[in-house]
């Protein structure tokens, strides 16, 4: 939902795209109908995450040699409008106008132009004018120019611009683009700086090869170039791109970089302890404790922008009754599925998005309590309980625990639960575009976010520019107007004041989804690797990654 993305078009890792959702609280579980006084987070919220951990950084960079990652889904393609899987391989080769730059602590993360110098927004705040960077060149040895920039942002279909005030790129000169704007939009800049919806591509390799040819035959600007792919891309190898050094000086580290495609959790991390792989991505979090004690490895743990989320259909009865949503709410044992599932690893959110800027930690959340939960039924047409079927994504077993856990809990209220574990993709295409659904657990990953901002993944859960089945009914009328408001200010108080009241309208008043734990990123290397960073939208600088023994 919040990282955007066509909901039901994007259904790998990426999962509803737009969507994210990371301490424990304070809440303890009573063992049958009790309730916890917590209201939220609070004071979890204000230390340190102990179970972060530091990034391999130390030592000085050296180039060289070969790294291999081991990931869990290959990509389909490396043209943008056709992208639904495959993140890594498309930071690989791609570079955007701006990247988001994390900083230590709670300090809030920092927009950085890396193809472009300067950017200014019209009096009217409806044009956006970039300056480019001069002498930067794709990997091809072909100069990027305006043209270039305008065609990338103008390509049709683009679904990261959908819902956007984005109307027109124009080039302007060699090296300056204006957009223009319908409507002041304060955080369009930020919306750019996602490198698989917004890579910049050169328009007359583009026009030559047809977007079916290139997005197997990618030319970008990123740190490396794809030399060579195997049948469906499940192995893809990349070499480095002599021209980014005048992106990033002396950069990429790396002569080479394999994406591997390995299903199946367990053999990603067999293949870094064995020595097969450097990197594996996609660590369960019940393997966390194991591989802490690990010798030869290391796991890597860091917070994303976003929390785990769970859709009632809201389009159908009972789920379209707001004290049915409540008791539901009520009845999930957050902290049971944090500790049993998630192995203590996050927290319980008390906001749709998570942690983004303008969060309130102070916000209440639906703690466990089954008496409120039967009360709040006995105020609606079911108030006996209720037959539900719970889609889960089979293969992922920690959305299934997590289904078996709300089973016992949900009976408690008279809810009886049927479990149909399904492919994520059958969930996506008859769950979702249908509407004839009652309840989706999605895999963690894909209530992230790729923006701090929280103008787009509140646009995407809430507003009226999105119509699939499993969003509707949207929020109430009063919320969607608050947020166009808040989206059009540039007034940091006033955008900070509104977001929020939409983040606890959403979640507390009006129960739109059902978020689970604060997520994070969960990665094993093996101690050669150093610079390896997930920023908490899981882009990986692969430019900064070196090997200690290269």
């Amino acid at each position: 939902m919040g990282g955007s993305t066509s909901a039901a078009r994007r259904v790998d890792r990426r999962g509803c795209a737009l969507v994210v959702m990371a301490v424990i609280t304070a809440c303890t579980i009573a063992a049958c109908g009790g309730s916890s006084t917590s209201q939220s987070g609070n004071k979890s919220a204000q230390a340190v995450a102990s179970y972060y951990t530091g990034w391999p950084t130390q030592g000085t960079p050296k180039h060289g040699g070969a790294l291999t990652v081991d990931v869990g889904a290959p990509i389909n393609s490396f043209y943008p409008a056709r992208y639904t899987a495959g993140l890594q391989a498309m930071l690989a080769v791609n570079t955007s106008l701006f990247e988001f730059v994390p900083r230590t602590g709670n300090q809030k993360p920092v927009l950085k132009g890396i193809l472009v110098s300067t950017w200014t927004l019209s009096m009217n705040r409806k044009v956006l004018t970039l300056n480019l960077r001069s002498g930067l060149q794709f990997s091809n040895g072909e100069p990027m120019t305006a043209e270039d920039v305008a065609h990338s942002l103008n390509v049709p279909d683009r679904f990261g611009l959908n819902g956007t005030a984005f109307v027109h790129a124009t080039a302007v000169g060699n090296l300056t683009v204006q957009i223009q704007l319908s409507k002041p939009e304060q955080v369009f800049p930020e919306t750019l700086s996602d490198t698989a919806a917004f890579p910049i591509l050169p328009k007359k390799v583009l026009e030559r090869e047809g977007e079916v040819k290139f997005g197997q035959h990618p030319v970008g600007m990123g740190p490396f170039m794809l030399k060579s792919a195997s049948s469906g891309n499940a192995v893809l190898t990349f070499v480095r791109n002599p021209y980014y050094t005048h992106i990033q000086e002396g950069q990429p580290y790396l002569d080479t970089l394999v994406l591997n495609t390995v299903e199946s959790d367990s053999a990603r991390i067999l293949g870094v302890r064995s020595g097969s792989a450097q990197v594996a991505q996609e660590v369960p979090y019940d393997q966390v404790p194991t591989l802490k004690s690990t010798p030869g490895v290391k796991v890597l743990i860091g917070p994303l922008w976003g929390a785990s989320y769970i859709t009632y259909n809201r389009n159908k009865a009972p789920y379209n009754e707001l004290n049915v949503r409540k008791a539901l709410q009520y009845a999930t044992p957050r902290e049971e599925i944090i500790q049993t599932v998630y192995k203590g690893i996050g927290k319980a959110p008390n906001a749709l998005g998570g942690e983004l800027e303008y969060w309130n930690p102070n916000s209440p959340t639906f703690t466990y309590n089954i008496a409120k939960a039967k009360e709040l039924l006995k105020h609606s047409s079911v108030p006996n309980g209720f037959d539900m079927t719970i889609n889960a994504s089979s293969g992922e077993s920690q959305g299934e625990l997590v289904a078996s856990i709300l089973q016992s809990s949900y009976a408690k209220i008279g809810v009886h639960v049927t479990i149909q574990a399904q492919p994520i993709s059958t969930i996506a295409s008859e769950a979702l575009e249908s509407g004839k659904f009652d309840f989706i657990i999605w895999p963690p990953e894909g209530g992230y976010s790729n923006w701090y901002t929280p103008d787009a993944i509140y646009k995407f859960m809430i507003s009226n520019e999105y119509k699939q089945p499993y969003l509707l009914p949207h929020a109430s009328a009063k919320i969607i107007s608050k947020l166009q408001t808040a989206r059009e200010s540039n007034s940091p108080a006033e955008r900070k004041k509104l977001f929020g009241e939409i983040e606890y309208q959403t979640y507390f008043e009006e129960a739109l989804f059902i978020p689970g734990v604060t997520l994070v990123t969960i990665k094993l290397v093996s101690e050669s690797v150093r610079g390896f960073q997930d920023i908490p939208n899981l882009s990986v600088r692969w430019n900064e990654v070196w090997l200690n023994n290269a």
